[in-house]
This record gives C-alpha cells, sequence and structure tokens, in this order.
C-alpha cells in the first residue's frame, strides 16, 4: 500500500514539474494595455479650465469613448424618457446626421446628453429664442407630446443641432468657424455664439461649465454635472 502511494506521489510530482511556468510578463502587457484603453462610460468628473487645448489638460480625441460604448452607457438614462424604438432611432439618426455634416457621432451625442438627457419630448428653453429639441437648437422642431416620436422628427432634431436651422448654426458651422479649431471651442461657441477673445471656454455668458461638460461626457462621465462656475472661471 505505501509503495503504491510513494508511486503514485512520484508520478504526481513529475507530471507538475512538466507544467509551463506562468506568463507573468505577457499577463503584465494585457493588464497595461487595457488600462490605457478608453473607459466605457462613467467616473468622476473632472474639471477642464482655460483654452480646450490638450496643453491645458483637456483630453485628446485618443481619450474618447467609442461611440457605441457611449452610447450604451448612456442608454439607461434615455430609457427614463424613451421607448426602445425611440432610442434605436436616436442612434440610427446620429449616425446618419454624423456621415451627412462630418461632425463626430460622439460630440452629438454629447450635446444631447448635456441638453436633453436624451428625452425626446423634452420641453423648449428660450432666451433670446426658442431651443427646442433633443440639442435645443435654433428654433429648430420638437416632439412635445407625440407618443411615439417619429423617426422623422428625432432625426431632423438631431440634423436642427448638428447641422443648423435656417435660423442659427449649428455643431458643423461652429466647428468649421474661424474661431473654432477643435470641438471643446465649438462646444462654447454652439452654447454662447462665440468665443470670449481671452480664449477662456468658460467666459462668455451662457453656461460657463458647458465645454469643460461636454468634455467629460466624450471621455465617459455619466448624469448630471457637479461643475461650478468658481471652478472654470478662474482658468
Amino acid at each position: 500500500m505505501y509503495t503504491t502511494i510513494s508511486l503514485v506521489a512520484g508520478l504526481l510530482a513529475i507530471r507538475v514539474s512538466c507544467l509551463p511556468a506562468p506568463q507573468a510578463a505577457a499577463f503584465s502587457n494585457t493588464t497595461s494595455k487595457a488600462a490605457a484603453a478608453p473607459a466605457t462610460g462613467g467616473g468622476s468628473y473632472q474639471t477642464f479650465k482655460g483654452d480646450g487645448s490638450t496643453g491645458a489638460g483637456w483630453p485628446d480625441k485618443t481619450a474618447w469613448v467609442a461611440f457605441d460604448d457611449a452610447f450604451s452607457s448612456n442608454t439607461p438614462t434615455m430609457k427614463s424618457f424613451d421607448s426602445d424604438d425611440e432610442i434605436n432611432d436616436i442612434k440610427t439618426s446620429i449616425n446618419s446626421v454624423s456621415a451627412s455634416t462630418g461632425v463626430d457621432a460622439r460630440f452629438i451625442l454629447a450635446v444631447i446628453m448635456q441638453e436633453s438627457r436624451g428625452d425626446v419630448r423634452v420641453g423648449t428653453t428660450s432666451v433670446d429664442h426658442a431651443n427646442p429639441g433633443l440639442m435645443q437648437s435654433h428654433q429648430g422642431v420638437d416632439c412635445i407630446g407625440q407618443t411615439p416620436c417619429p423617426a422623422s422628427v428625432i432625426t431632423q432634431m438631431i440634423q436642427d443641432g448638428a447641422g443648423g436651422t435656417s435660423s442659427g448654426d449649428g455643431l458643423q458651422q461652429a466647428l468649421s468657424g474661424d474661431q473654432a479649431i477643435d470641438v471643446y471651442k465649438a462646444a462654447r461657441i454652439y452654447n454662447s455664439g462665440s468665443l470670449d477673445a481671452s480664449g477662456n471656454l468658460a467666459t462668455n455668458g451662457a453656461t460657463p461649465c458647458y465645454a469643460s461638460d461636454i468634455a467629460n461626457r466624450l471621455i465617459g462621465f455619466l448624469g448630471d454635472s457637479p461643475c461650478q462656475t468658481a471652478d472654470v472661471v478662474a482658468a
């Protein structure tokens, strides 16, 4: 009996010694790559100040979350207001309007979540003029009181915000203007109409935190902004 146990133990020792050594280096490389990848949604709010440049600490496009991941992360918020079909229509419309205007789909989505949280029946705000729809556009269309909201209206709301209306500019015009060289400046222009001469994206009226909020949404922040004016004005 003892001889048999000793023999079995010996065989097991031989089998274990023949197993390949753990690949620690390969595991380390995989972990490093995963950590470097953009977030898929969530994370804490970062306050961005100044002129919108990467030199001032604003995120480069390589840090933006992929569109499909960003949309999936924001879908639970949209479900508070919209049907599954309406949410699918929002996604389809963002992609089609992005293709026709050249505005990055992620930028369009960020503005939608900033302006309306993706609520297709969101109310209209007004200061100097009406700002209706998913992107609170310049006197565009809305879907107030329509259930379900037609796909054509959803597309038009996004077109109004991204491509502009006969009454005012959208993201496309803000991006192509002489003052705007990147999306963060375009976000400021979309929110307040122009850039301040100082270059500070928190000044020139409207919502001081707007450009910082958009930057955060592009890198995965979800929910309502905790940004305070005092946090961003002093660049």
